[in-house]
């Protein structure tokens, strides 16, 4: 076992991702809790965290370290026919915390595919990797995702639509709007489902952050996305609500040149289908020049459902701003 004695103390924290693919309808049923076996998500993330406390009796040689925290974030996606996971694992030590990210995520990803295979025994994990690093002297290192590969259990029709989105229309720059997820007291888990929705609207990601709930801060974002970047869209996600931190849409008003109330009715309208909290979203679309600025809610899972409506219409509205 490698020697870390002589290693100062420092917080470390690590992120993983893997998926589970199976069928649109094993992963509806997943998300609804209507498996045979009960909660799977609620065993998988039990299962996931248990697994990261233990890393060092399963992988040979790994330090045992005195982890301060483990989440699992499990966000089904039937329309695409997988679900994705995510594991963050935080500690004060002297080295690393990745293998207790990979272990808590591939372990929850077994876990989920036990609870499926009794309809579905040929699910499949697929995808796991650690995705981001902190601490020590290495600093920050995260790996941009891979574009992920469309299942073949997902329908043609959406076959169809993914293979038409990856031709790139534009640029994108992505704004996850939390003070816990920008100090590192909780994972960001809204910037998978994110990319995913720029994806599939045809825009590359040219710029990502995570940003405290500061109206300055997040006004002085938009305006270098749009003024010195040239960005065609900035997706925020998060804010929007009605507590005195939700600034988001005040921040957006305050660079706009003219409102696109329009986008902001179609994503209340399609959340509001879904639930009535939807009514207290706060949420703006606006430009700034040429940039188009979208507010979005920061539930992942809601993230996930406004995908299929909302990429055709911001790939339409860029394409009219460029034109």
């Amino acid at each position: 076992m490698v020697d870390v004695g002589e290693k100062p103390l420092s917080e470390r924290s690590a992120r993983a991702r893997a998926t589970l693919r199976a069928s649109t309808a094993t992963c509806a049923a997943l998300a609804d809790g209507g498996l045979p076996k009960g909660d799977a998500i609620a065993v998988a993330r039990l299962a996931g965290i248990q697994a990261a406390k233990r890393t060092a009796e399963l992988v040979p040689l790994a330090h045992p370290l005195p982890l301060a925290h483990v989440d699992v974030a499990i966000a089904p996606e039937p329309e695409l026919g997988r679900v994705s996971i995510e594991a963050t694992a935080r500690a004060h030590a002297r080295t690393g915390v990745e293998l207790e990210a990979l272990v808590a995520c591939t372990t929850a990803a077994v876990a989920l595919y036990d609870m499926v295979k009794a309809v579905e025994p040929g699910a499949a994990i697929s995808d796991a990797r650690v995705i981001e690093k902190r601490g020590g002297r290495s600093g920050i290192w995260r790996q941009e995702p891979a574009p992920a590969a469309t299942p073949d259990c997902v329908p043609v029709h959406l076959r169809r639509a993914g293979a038409q989105a990856a031709a790139s229309v534009g640029t994108c720059a992505l704004l996850v709007v939390s003070t816990r997820a920008a100090s590192g007291a909780r994972p960001d888990r809204a910037e998978p489902h994110l990319r995913a929705l720029a994806h599939a609207a045809g825009l590359s990601v040219a710029r990502f952050a995570v940003l405290p709930d500061d109206p300055p801060a997040l006004a002085a974002f938009m305006r270098d996305c749009a003024d010195r970047q040239r960005v065609a869209v900035v997706l925020t996600s998060g804010g929007t609500g009605l507590t005195a931190d939700d600034r988001t849409p005040e921040a957006t008003l305050a660079v706009a040149d003219r409102e696109v109330p329009g986008i902001a009715e179609l994503v209340r309208a399609h959340s509001f289908a879904r639930t009535p909290l939807a009514a207290l979203s706060r949420a703006v679309a606006a430009m700034r020049g040429r940039t188009l600025i979208v507010n979005l809610p920061g539930n992942p899972s809601a993230l996930v459902e406004l995908r299929e409506p909302l990429a055709p219409v911001l790939r339409h509205a860029v394409e009219l701003l460029a034109a």
